[in-house]
């Protein structure tokens, strides 16, 4: 009867609040956790893995968190504000980093470049928020347990976390979800100077910047009442241009700016406010490290690759990524996370699949900050089978011979002194590095090659002879064969 469904509807209603509402995340024992756990997949379960008390974390333990981080951390972290919200909230902003002050001071040639994280440009892509956080997580945790590798970061490079761009969108979602369990599907901010109601209140921050803002009506609108609405101007809101302001401020500093995004499994680059996709507008050296964290990054399996008309299937003008893009020469990224699952297809998936996402995608974010230090590539430039003619001298009858350039590049931001590349030859291949004309073997009985130094995405390259005999060519396939060590 109608009553009995009354009750029973009542009934499933209080569970889904008491079963779904975000509970208050304890991080007042966090360093004693992670000293307990040597293991971080084992310490970051009671965050964010199978034991966690909340499928997303709130703007109320944001704000714990940065709180005890610093209480507990304070020699490795800072918390400031980098401005204010349309409501007057303060937009918190966490710094990692064993010399933060130090590496700030310095200028010119000796300014470190670091990295900077933002998540939430659209309020409802709470999975940004924990990718963000799982990210300092860790790096905390390595610095607790002494990696080496994060130690040798945080020693000469600065951490910037921006969990909440969209900060008063964020809390409206985490307050009505805490009192309700509903996830209200805010994408905006909460600037009311419209006749709009509901969602439709506010500003896109995403189409709010100052690159190609209002290049057309497609990527954004005019419409304040449409999820695309840019604003009456770039940087009209008080979100966006803290955001400006700040990496302003930085803009000698700050050479990665990871802007996350979900859902989908996407690795976005730009250029997005046009639906021709030009490589040409990338900076030609910056586009090559965006091959390399595609190539070498360990993206998750399906992750597609390109500027957003190619990956998404629609334009986006007065970008946050496009604008970073045109910063000081800065690698930026709006990654839509996400894992070859459809089941993850949206921006608030079972709890079961928080964790697969983030671990699926910290493999390319890690591959990406270790950039903010040097790192070398070493390739074949060039190869070049030369058969042997009539003309060949007595000596060269028996064999055949090749041509290479060796070429070792700096792909990462920080310069690297005293390069050595140790050369091996692979059997049965004799192989001489050639100076120039000269044919002079720089090697020697070392078998090393030296420079001086490589900047950042500076490359050097060496040319090598290599011989083969006739009777060992017959034998192998030498493309597939000859390798660089």
């Amino acid at each position: 009867n109608m009553k009995t469904n009354l009750v029973f509807a009542l009934a499933v209603l209080c569970l889904l609040i008491s079963a779904s509402s975000s509970a208050k995340l304890d991080f007042s024992q966090l360093k004693l956790r992670m000293l307990e756990n040597n293991d971080f997949n084992t310490f970051i379960n009671e965050y964010i893995g199978e034991k966690s008390t909340t499928r997303f974390f709130t703007y109320e333990n944001i704000v714990d968190f940065f709180t005890a981080i610093t209480s507990q951390f304070p020699y490795i972290s800072r918390v400031s504000s980098i401005g204010k919200s349309v409501e007057g909230r303060d937009m918190p902003l966490l710094t990692l980093g064993s010399k933060i002050a130090e590496n700030e001071a310095k200028s010119g040639k000796d300014n470190p470049p670091s990295i900077f994280l933002t998540s939430v440009h659209h309020a409802r892509e709470v999975l940004g928020v924990t990718m963000n956080v799982y990210t300092m997580l860790y790096l905390i945790h390595s610095h607790a347990h002494n990696n080496t590798a994060v130690e040798a970061l945080m020693n000469h490079h600065n951490f910037y976390s921006l969990p909440m761009v969209n900060v008063d969108g964020y809390a409206l979602i985490s307050d009505i979800y805490d009192k309700s369990g509903i996830f209200e599907m805010v994408r905006k901010n909460r600037r009311k100077e419209s006749d709009c109601i509901g969602t439709s209140i506010g500003v896109d921050l995403n189409r709010n910047y100052g690159y190609k803002w209002g290049y057309d009506d497609i990527g954004s609108t005019s419409r304040q009442c449409e999820e695309d609405y840019r604003g009456v101007s770039p940087f009209s809101e008080p979100e966006t241009l803290a955001v400006k302001n700040f990496m302003t401020s930085k803009n000698k500093n700050i050479k990665i700016a990871i802007n996350f995004h979900t859902w989908g499994n996407l690795f976005i680059i730009p250029f997005n406010y046009d639906d021709q996709w030009n490589k040409e507008m990338v900076n030609k050296e910056i586009y090559k490290m965006y091959e390399d964290i595609r190539d070498s990054g360990t993206l998750p399996q399906g992750m597609l690759f390109g500027n957003g008309k190619q990956t998404i299937q629609y334009t986006a003008n007065g970008d946050a990524t496009d604008w970073m893009a045109t910063q000081n020469g800065i690698l930026a990224i709006s990654p839509e996370l996400g894992i070859n699952n459809g089941l993850t297809d949206k921006f608030f998936p079972n709890q079961e699949w928080t964790k697969p996402i983030m671990e699926q995608n910290f493999k390319w974010i890690n591959y990406t900050m270790l950039k903010l230090s040097s790192q070398l590539e070493t390739n074949i430039a060039k190869f070049t089978r030369i058969e042997c003619l009539n003309n060949c001298t007595p000596v060269d009858e028996n064999f055949k011979r090749f041509y290479l350039e060796i070429e070792v590049r700096n792909v990462g931001f920080s310069e690297v002194k005293n390069v050595q590349v140790q050369f091996k030859e692979t059997k049965p291949f004799e192989i001489a590095i050639i100076d120039g004309e000269s044919k002079q073997d720089v090697v020697g009985k070392e078998n090393v090659l030296k420079h001086h130094s490589l900047k950042s995405l500076e490359s050097k390259t060496w040319k090598a002879e290599a011989r083969i005999s006739k009777e060992d060519w017959a034998k192998i396939n030498a493309e597939s064969t000859l390798k660089s060590e």
